[in-house]
């Protein structure tokens, strides 16, 4: 009779232990997915950025979704236009005659330029040179 117990206590003791590693088993698949689930969503805040919302102003061009913008601008002699990269790609103001050129531009970088003499200017930038959207035409009276 004695053994009878004993092996009762040793299937009880094998079922509880198969129990909680079942159990923990669980937990570890459920804890692993969810840490996948917040590593994902740490890595979609980061990589989104904050949407700029502040205007531009009348004598910026932005340089944005690998274009000027605008792409045309008309200003009065002596004006100094500022370019500013938005983009999350590096480009160049360079004027086509290499009358100016800005060098490499990183996201947030500025250049900016006088217009001394009436003229018309096409800017484009050096990296992406095939691209008509990233050209403008300033054109100074």
């Amino acid at each position: 009779m004695k053994r009878f117990c004993c092996n009762k206590e040793v299937i009880f003791n094998y079922i509880k232990c198969k129990a909680i590693n079942a159990y923990l088993s669980y937990n570890k698949e459920r804890a692993m997915k969810t840490n996948y689930i917040i590593l994902l969503l740490i890595v979609i805040v980061f990589s989104c950025k904050k949407k700029d919302t502040t205007p531009q102003g009348d004598n910026e061009i932005w340089l944005l979704y690998k274009r000027f913008n605008p792409t045309f601008i008309e200003i009065k002699r002596g004006t100094t236009l500022t370019f500013i990269n938005k983009d999350n790609s590096n480009h160049t103001v360079t004027h086509n005659g290499k009358l100016f050129a800005s060098g490499k531009m990183k996201t947030g970088d500025k250049f900016e330029y006088t217009f001394a003499d009436s003229a018309d200017y096409t800017v484009y930038c050096n990296y992406h040179p095939d691209n008509l959207q990233e050209q403008v035409y300033v054109r100074v009276k």
